[in-house]
C-alpha cells in the first residue's frame, strides 16, 4: 500500500524520478531530484502501526516548508485511505 501510494505515476507524473530501496521490510529510502533523501520507517508493535519520515539534505527553510507539507499530505492520504477500507 505505501509503495503504491508513493510510486503512483498518476499522482506525480511519468517523469517523477527517484530510486527506491527496500531494507528488511521496515525501511524505504527515496532519493529525489533536488538531491534530498527521505527514509520512511514502517513500524508495527502489537496492534499499533507507525510511519516515521526522516527527510535529509534539505537546504533552506522554504524547501523545508514545502517538504513538510508534502509529507503531511502523504501521511494524511494514507490514513484517510485506510479508514475507508
Amino acid at each position: 500500500l505505501v509503495y503504491n501510494k508513493l510510486n503512483s505515476a498518476s499522482r506525480y507524473g511519468d517523469k517523477f524520478e527517484r530510486f527506491l530501496k527496500l531494507v528488511n521490510n521496515e525501511k524505504l529510502i527515496l532519493k529525489f531530484n533536488d538531491e534530498t533523501r527521505a527514509s520512511i520507517y514502517l513500524q508495527v508493535k502489537a496492534d499499533v502501526s507507525a510511519v516515521i519520515v526522516e527527510h535529509e539534505f534539505i537546504q533552506d527553510a522554504a524547501a523545508k516548508k514545502i517538504w513538510t507539507k508534502f509529507w503531511n499530505d502523504q501521511l494524511a492520504s494514507l490514513i484517510e485511505g485506510n479508514q475507508s477500507d
